[in-house]
């Protein structure tokens, strides 16, 4: 069973907008707990 096309390419389009989301989250978390440990 396969999508259309249009809907696959949907899928894909999401799953990068996902993985991006994904990555500055993980990013945003890590530069937030390295700035904790820079406080006095």
């Amino acid at each position: 069973m396969s999508a259309s096309p249009q809907l696959e390419g949907q899928q894909q389009r999401w799953a990068a907008v996902h993985e991006k989301v994904e990555y500055i989250h993980g990013a945003t978390q890590f530069a937030g707990e390295q700035h904790l440990q820079l406080l006095p």
